[in-house]
């Protein structure tokens, strides 16, 4: 949540500003150039934000794909090695096993089935992932491999 005069809309505060970074995370940028313009980012446990549900594959691993060519983008903005987010890579299948927990006791999953599923598709997601982190470290540009 960003504060500054009450009476100020950001919006109306920020006409004609240069669009988005490709390649990195919006919501980074945005907070970068409303800091630069005086807002001050604070914590506000009463804010909700909702996100689409991705219901099909083909969805999921578009937001991740994008997701993840942004990340590698702050990486890289943030002056951290390649190596470093290699490792994060290959680190990523072992996130599994922290979140099973999670799928197993959730009250939103009534059936094995469906905790089954979830889990085929928590793996199958991680080990995309991983597998995206690494390729995209292998191109020059993050942006185009949107």
């Amino acid at each position: 949540m960003l504060r500054r005069d009450p009476s100020c809309k950001f919006a109306v505060a920020w006409p004609g500003h240069p669009s988005f970074r490709a390649g990195l995370s919006e919501d980074y940028d945005w907070c970068q150039r409303a800091a630069s313009h005086g807002f001050k980012l604070v914590y506000d446990p009463n804010l909700v934000v909702d996100h689409p549900c991705r219901a099909t594959w083909d969805e999921l691993r578009s937001k991740w794909r994008r997701i993840t060519s942004e990340s590698y983008g702050l990486h890289q903005a943030q002056g951290r090695a390649k190596a470093l987010w290699l490792v994060r890579a290959l680190l990523m299948p072992l996130s599994i096993s922290f979140h099973m927990p999670r799928i197993l006791r959730s009250p939103k999953l009534k059936t094995g089935r469906e905790r089954t599923g979830a889990l085929i598709t928590l793996t199958r997601l991680r080990l995309w992932r991983m597998i995206a982190m690494i390729r995209v470290a292998l191109v020059q540009d993050p942006a185009k491999t949107n």
